[in-house]
């Protein structure tokens, strides 16, 4: 993978990649407040928020990728939609497409769970296994999705796909069709691929987040099975060997989190650095200088540790608005 060509540094852009999310959240409250009617929402809306998160893309890739990283789980109604949208991005940016594939993927993305709108939240936000009622009103989200968003907003062609296909798996083991290989569109498989990256990676209502080292260790075990192997080491090629919110040990032997890529190489992330032994009350301290210089890291660290108050995460989020006062 070539590496991003960022026209906007992580400081400055995080500001507006702030304000792409703000707009998400919005729009997410419009559907939300009109569920079960005729939508006030357009597809010139929604392609409107979708533009504003693709052109922070293009000025810093990192800035939304840390903010989403940083999310709360009470944001998780929306976040989880703007992950995948982000990253579908990333990977039809990766492959050189147009403008316009690029910004109907993130539309998809963004969409892809709309069908959830119509599922009570009681079922949504269970936590464990669900009974079978339950279950199948759950599953039932992807052909009520698709009838909105193809019916009540407009949507079509790549714009549907995700909603459509983010279930399906490349060995046919899974729903509404059960739809195998190349059957799946492209498009289709990378949702798969972002939806499961996400909802590992993120904080949920329903379950806590499992750090990045092992989400990616998923992901490459289930080559061939659930996903298509070729997009699988694209997807680990576009979120890097140490991706953002990454536990890493430096050369120096400090501890650091991930927030940032380097140009130079992969090796050379930007970090803050990371005391796992802090106490709750005594939030970390930063410095906008230490994020402006890349760090050698030496490997990947387990975030299991006894005993520890701040996980990357929370340290994460904390340093982050510590320097940034608009990560809120």
């Amino acid at each position: 993978m070539a590496y991003p060509d960022f026209k906007a540094g992580l400081a400055a852009e995080l500001a507006m990649a702030h304000r792409g999310l703000l707009a998400v959240k919005c729009l997410f409250d419009r559907l939300r407040a009109d569920a079960g009617r005729k939508s006030s929402v357009s597809l010139h809306d929604i392609r409107g928020v979708v533009g504003c998160l693709y052109a922070s893309l293009l000025r810093n890739q990192d800035a939304l990728l840390l903010l989403l990283f940083c999310r709360e789980v009470e944001k998780d109604y929306y976040s989880h939609s703007a992950a995948v949208s982000v990253l579908l991005m990333l990977y039809r940016m990766q492959g050189g497409a147009s403008a316009m594939a690029v910004t109907d993927a993130g539309i998809g993305g963004l969409m892809h769970d709309a069908g959830k709108l119509f599922v009570p939240t009681a079922i949504l936000n269970k936590p464990g296994t669900q009974p079978a009622d339950a279950y199948a009103a759950a599953r039932h989200h992807v052909v009520c999705g698709v009838d909105f968003l193809q019916n009540v907003l407009g949507l079509q062609g790549d714009q549907l796909l995700p909603a459509q296909e983010h279930h399906e798996r490349f060995d046919g083991s899974a729903y509404p069709v059960a739809r195998s290989g190349h059957a799946i569109s492209e498009l289709g498989q990378m949702t798969a691929i972002v939806d499961v990256y996400d909802a590992l990676a993120a904080e949920r209502c329903h379950h806590q987040r499992t750090p990045v080292r092992h989400v990616l260790s998923y992901l490459l075990a289930r080559k061939g099975s659930d996903f298509n192997p070729r997009l699988v080491d694209v997807f680990i090629g576009i979120v890097g060997h140490f991706p953002i919110g990454s536990l890493v040990q430096l050369e120096n032997g400090h501890c650091g989190v991930v927030v940032g890529r380097s140009r130079q190489a992969r090796a050379l992330p930007y970090v803050i650095g990371y005391n796992p032994s802090a106490c709750l009350c005594t939030p970390p301290s930063f410095s906008p200088h230490q994020i402006r210089h890349p760090s050698r890291v030496r490997h990947l660290l387990s975030e299991r540790r006894a005993g520890q108050d701040w996980t990357p995460v929370h340290w994460c989020r904390a340093g982050c608005r510590r320097i940034f006062p608009c990560c809120h």
